[in-house]
C-alpha cells in the first residue's frame, strides 16, 4: 500500500482477471515497475459500506462537495487509466462515472496524463476486425451513438449531479462531442499502432511453431515456417527505426527466430551452416543496438556450441575441435555470461546452461579445475531454480560425468606411460584413476535415473548408458581398451 500513482477509471461490470490482465500488460508495455505502481480503485478506496449507509438515510452528498471531491481527486492523482471493454461496444460508454472521469482528465490537457487501454484479449479481436474490414464500422456506431446524457449511474443522486456538473460547464453537447473526438483519434491511433505490430506478431509466431515442430523432429516442416517468418523481417527491422518499439522486445523476436533456425541445423548435424545462421542473428542484433540483450546471449551461446558441438570428450566423438575453434567458442561463451551478469540474470535458467556449456568448453580443453567449477555454478542455479531433478539437469549431469570419465581416462593414460610393470601400473591406477571414473558413473546413472523418471526416450539416455558399460569395462581391467573400440557417439 501506498500514495496512489494512478487512478484507474472502469465500469463494475468488469471481471476482476481483465482488469489484472489488463494492468499487467500495460505496465510491462510501459516499462513500469510493478512494485512502484499503485492503483487508486474506487471500489476499495471508497467506504462502500459507509455509501450504503447514506443511501439508506436518504442522505445526498451537496452537490458542490460532489465537484470538489471529484476534481480534487483526478488532479492529485494527475495520471488516468481508462480501460475500454469490450471494443467494439465499450460497457465504459454506458456509465455515467466513467465518462465524466474520461472528459476531466481531456480537460485538464498536460495536467493529467491519460492512458486508454483495453484488455490483451480485446487488442487480439480488434486486430481481427481490423483485418475483415468490420472494425471501424461498429466503432463509430458507438461513437455515434456514445452520450453523457443516455449514460447512467448505480446511484440516481450520482447521475443527477453528474449532470448538473456539465450543465454548469460547458453543456452537454460540447462535452459529448469532444469525448468523441478524442476516443475517436485513440482508435485511429490504436488500429494504426496494431497493423504496425502485425509483422512483429507473424515473425513471433513463426518462432513459437517452428520450435515446437523442431521439438517433435519435424525438421522440414520446421524449417519452412522459420524461412517463412525470415522473408518478413527486413521490413520489420526498417520499420522498428522509425518506431517506439521496445528495443529488447523486437531483439527477442529477432533473436528467437535466427536461433530456431541455427538450431535445426545443428540437429541435422549441419553445424557451419548453423553458425551462420547464429553470426547473421547476431549482426542484425547489432543494427538493433541490442548486442548486449538476452537474445544475444542466446545466441553467442548457440554459436559456440555449433563449433565445437555437444560432447565433452572427443575420445567418444568423431569431432575434436581445432584449438581456433575452442577459443572462439570460449570467447562467445564468456560474452554471454557477461551479458547475463549485465542483466543480474546469471542465476536463472539462461544462466545455468552457460555455465553448463563452460564446463563443455572447459573440459574440451582439458582444464578440468575450471570445468567442475563451471559444472557445479550450473547446478547451484539448478537447486535455487528447482530443476536439479528435472530433465534440463540431466545435460548437465551428463557432460560433468562424461568431463570427469576424460580425466579419469587421461590420468590413466598418463600412468601407463610410467609404469615399469603390470603390477605397479595396477596399484598405481587403483588410486589415481578409479576416483574419477567412479564420479563419473555416479553422474551418469544419475542423470539416467531423471530421464527414466521422466520417461524420456531420448539419445542421451543410450549415450550414458554407452559411456557406464565403458566404465565399468575399464575398472575392470588394467589398461585401455584399443584405439579402435573408441565409442563414436
Amino acid at each position: 500500500v501506498g500514495p496512489a500513482t494512478h487512478m484507474l477509471s472502469y465500469t463494475w461490470k468488469y471481471a476482476i482477471g481483465d482488469i489484472a490482465d489488463s494492468l499487467e500488460h500495460w505496465s510491462r508495455a510501459s516499462f513500469l515497475d510493478p512494485k512502484e505502481v499503485y492503483i487508486w480503485m474506487c471500489w476499495a478506496c471508497v467506504n462502500q459500506h459507509r455509501v450504503q449507509e447514506m443511501r439508506r438515510k436518504g442522505e445526498v452528498v451537496p452537490f458542490e462537495e460532489f465537484k470538489e471531491v471529484f476534481e480534487g481527486r483526478v488532479k492529485s492523482i494527475g495520471k488516468i487509466v481508462a480501460l475500454m471493454m469490450p471494443w467494439h461496444a465499450p460497457a465504459y460508454l454506458e456509465r455515467s462515472w466513467c465518462m465524466l472521469e474520461l472528459h476531466t482528465a481531456i480537460q485538464l490537457g498536460t495536467a493529467c496524463e491519460l492512458t486508454i487501454l483495453m484488455p490483451p484479449k480485446e487488442e487480439e479481436q480488434w486486430t481481427m476486425s481490423l483485418m475483415n474490414g468490420a472494425g471501424f464500422e461498429q466503432i463509430y456506431t458507438t461513437l455515434r451513438e456514445a452520450s453523457i446524457s443516455s449514460a447512467r449511474a448505480s446511484v440516481p443522486a450520482d447521475q443527477e449531479n453528474i449532470l448538473r456538473l456539465v450543465d454548469s460547464g460547458q453543456g452537454r453537447r460540447l462535452f459529448d462531442a469532444q469525448l468523441k473526438r478524442h476516443l475517436q483519434s485513440w482508435f485511429l491511433h490504436s488500429a494504426s499502432k496494431h497493423v504496425q505490430e502485425l509483422p512483429l506478431k507473424m515473425l513471433k509466431a513463426c518462432s513459437q511453431v517452428g520450435k515446437l515442430l523442431s521439438a517433435f523432429s519435424s525438421l522440414d516442416e520446421a524449417a519452412s515456417i522459420l524461412d517463412f517468418g525470415l522473408s518478413t523481417k527486413t521490413s520489420l527491422i526498417t520499420w522498428h527505426a522509425q518506431s517506439q518499439q521496445s528495443r529488447d522486445e523486437m531483439a527477442i523476436d529477432v533473436g528467437n527466430i535466427w536461433h530456431e533456425r541455427g538450431w535445426i541445423e545443428h540437429k541435422r548435424g549441419l553445424h557451419q551452416s548453423a553458425t551462420e545462421f547464429y553470426t547473421t542473428g547476431l549482426d542484425e542484433l547489432r543494427q538493433l543496438g541490442a548486442s548486449d540483450s538476452i537474445a544475444g546471449c542466446k545466441l553467442l551461446r548457440a554459436r559456440a556450441r555449433a563449433l565445437v558441438r555437444d560432447e565433452p570428450d572427443e575420445f567418444f566423438s568423431d569431432h575434436c575441435p581445432p584449438a581456433t575453434d575452442l577459443e572462439k567458442a570460449l570467447r562467445d561463451m564468456q560474452a554471454a555470461l557477461e551479458i547475463l551478469k549485465g542483466h543480474g540474470l546469471q542465476d536463472t535458467e539462461e544462466g545455468a546452461k552457460t555455465y553448463n556449456n563452460l564446463g563443455l568448453l572447459h573440459s574440451l580443453r582439458s582444464d578440468f579445475a575450471v570445468s567442475a567449477e563451471m559444472f557445479e555454478a550450473a547446478g547451484r542455479v539448478r537447486t535455487l531454480t528447482g530443476t536439479l531433478k528435472m530433465p534440463m539437469n540431466a545435460r548437465r549431469l551428463y557432460n560433468f560425468g562424461s568431463m570427469r570419465l576424460k580425466q579419469g581416462r587421461i590420468a590413466r593414460e598418463a600412468l601407463q606411460e610410467k609404469a615399469v610393470s603390470d603390477a605397479q601400473y595396477v596399484s598405481q591406477t587403483a588410486t589415481e584413476d578409479s576416483q574419477f571414473f567412479t564420479q563419473a558413473a555416479e553422474l551418469l546413472r544419475e542423470a539416467v535415473d531423471i530421464l527414466e523418471e521422466y520417461e524420456f526416450k531420448d539419445d542421451l539416455a543410450a549415450l550414458c548408458q554407452q559411456k557406464l558399460a565403458w566404465i565399468a569395462k575399464s575398472m575392470s581391467q588394467a589398461d585401455l581398451p584399443p584405439k579402435e573400440t573408441r565409442l563414436v557417439s
